[in-house]
């Protein structure tokens, strides 16, 4: 019997719907410089199917500006 070939935890095609399901909650960062904190409810080629706190927006890929997954922050008297 043939072995699979073990499949990149991300692969290329597949990177913003698996980071985006991982992730609970995540920054939406618009075109626009509007803020809002989302979760992925569902994802296609050129749409986001988010939840916010407020309602459930469908919203375009292409009116996003970026995503942030986390933030880190520095200790005081440490180094990130």
């Amino acid at each position: 019997m043939a072995k699979k070939a073990k499949r990149h935890p991300y692969e290329p095609s597949y990177w913003d719907a698996d980071v985006l399901r991982e992730a609970k909650y995540f920054e939406v960062v618009l075109e626009s410089g509007e803020k809002f904190k989302a979760k992925l409810l569902g994802i296609n080629d050129y749409n986001l199917l988010l939840e916010t706190e407020e309602a459930r927006i469908f919203l375009p890929k292409h009116s996003i500006r970026y995503i942030v997954l986390e933030r880190f922050v520095e200790e005081e008297g440490g180094e990130a």
